[in-house]
């Protein structure tokens, strides 16, 4: 599996790392834009990235601002002192168009992870031209939440800076009940139960680390827009909500279901919802991923046929 660098420019002249892996296969089938979720970075891809070639795919990927081991760690969990949502998701939304522009097949496709999956949310409202799209670990929150997170995270960037790094905000987020219900070892035990990939997790210093303030109100301005600007975004794109039933980020699939059936209530027409029983939060981590594998590759395959 060879990895290219192409470099592409996205919002305001920020220069873009995307990672290419070609597929060795005789037909490529497609080509899959990865976006990654909050505090990691885009190594932690790679098995997903090597089945996608291996099934013909193949694959692109970049850090998003504010994330990747190349970065000064005072950097980690930072877009922008101002309008970082709308930076992160112009970043992505030129990402595809490049993906699109030079695939090497007549398909191509989205797929996000968590704090990806609501970046790609976005990037659809405003670039739908792909063939197929697919969130995972993905959240459908409450307005009152949105709004009240927005409010807290200007509050303290305000107050304190924007890149003041903030474990109020990050306690305040993902450090509730609801996060710390399955968590029996750590505080990340919500991701996976593969107890290895959470160790592996933890002990890299590029993952988990705490973000800045004004990250922190970006992510939920993303999270806002991603469910408020639903209606935007092509009705007949093929697009598929995948989601471990023990994922707090979805409300242990209340959010999931209330998200297929937003779709629903909007209109859109090839809209399918996926539950895995027992999974948590990071589905290409968890102990059946062979499974969500197969599943993912069938989804792209389905819609990515020539």
């Amino acid at each position: 599996m060879g990895q290219k660098t192409v470099e592409i420019i996205g919002a305001e002249d920020y220069k873009i790392k995307l990672f290419v892996y070609e597929t060795d296969s005789a037909s490529v089938r497609g080509s899959v834009l990865l976006l990654h979720g909050m505090a990691e970075h885009y190594e932690r891809y790679l098995d997903f990235i090597r089945v996608l070639n291996e099934a013909g795919f193949d694959a692109y990927i970049y850090n998003h601002r504010g994330h990747g081991k190349d970065l000064d760690p005072k950097d980690w969990g930072f877009f922008a002192k101002k309008e970082g949502a709308r930076l992160v998701v112009t970043d992505a939304v030129e990402a595809m168009k490049y993906v699109y522009g030079n695939k090497r097949s007549k398909k191509c496709a989205l797929f996000g992870h968590s704090m990806g999956s609501l970046i790609g949310r976005n990037v659809i409202q405003q670039f739908d031209q792909m063939d197929c799209a697919l969130f995972c670990g993905t959240g459908f929150q409450p307005d009152s939440m949105c709004r009240g997170g927005i409010f807290m995270g200007n509050l303290v960037s305000t107050f304190c800076g924007p890149r003041h790094k903030s474990p109020f905000l990050n306690k305040l987020m993902f450090e509730t009940k609801v996060y710390l219900r399955d968590c029996k070892r750590t505080k990340s035990d919500w991701l996976t139960k593969d107890e290895k990939i959470v160790d592996a997790y933890r002990a890299d210093p590029a993952c988990g680390f705490i973000c800045s303030a004004s990250f922190y109100r970006d992510l939920v301005t993303i999270t806002g827009n991603a469910k408020w600007g639903m209606e935007k975004t092509r009705h007949d794109l093929p697009i598929l909500i995948a989601s471990g039933e023990d994922d707090p980020v979805g409300d242990f699939g209340v959010g999931i279901r209330a998200l297929f059936e937003k779709y629903d209530e909007l209109g859109f027409t090839n809209v399918s919802m996926k539950l895995y029983p027992g999974d948590r939060h990071e589905l290409l981590n968890e102990t059946d991923k062979e499974t969500v594998y197969k599943d993912f590759i069938d989804f792209f395959g389905k819609h990515m046929e020539a």
